[in-house]
């Protein structure tokens, strides 16, 4: 896997690691369209490669089975388009799904951070 690291110091106090886990998750299913992703978390995972783990096999689908739905998808996410093209370009193997995975994964906790730095009160889970 690619390095995916989560600043945890830059969370709000008030906010565990795993509270912060469910909001992307919350934030994937809302930008995926579905409820695709569910979590089970234990306190000592390591929240970022359980994030990787979590969407990494819809990745690997989408892109042998459906890659308009893929393509769509990180529109939705908000993933630079030449990016994207740039890793397909290079092939459809397990590295390209790696690094599509981890995009995918750095964009949503990246709009999580900012939705909670511009709105700190928003450190529900139910949003």
């Amino acid at each position: 896997m690619n390095t995916l690291t989560i600043q945890w110091e830059l969370l709000p106090k008030e906010l565990t690691r795993k509270e912060f886990t469910k909001l992307v998750v919350a934030q994937l299913n809302k930008d995926f369209g579905e409820e695709a992703f569910i979590l089970g978390l234990r306190p000592e995972e390591d929240c970022a490669q359980l994030l990787f783990d979590l969407i990494r096999p819809v990745v690997e689908v989408l892109l042998e089975q459906n890659v308009t739905k893929l393509v769509r998808w990180f529109y939705r996410v908000d993933i630079n388009e030449s990016m994207v093209n740039q890793i397909m370009a290079q092939g459809y193997g397990g590295n390209a799904v790696d690094e599509l995975t981890v995009i995918v994964v750095k964009r949503e906790i990246q709009k999580v951070f900012i939705r909670l730095r511009w709105n700190p009160q928003d450190v529900s889970t139910n949003s």
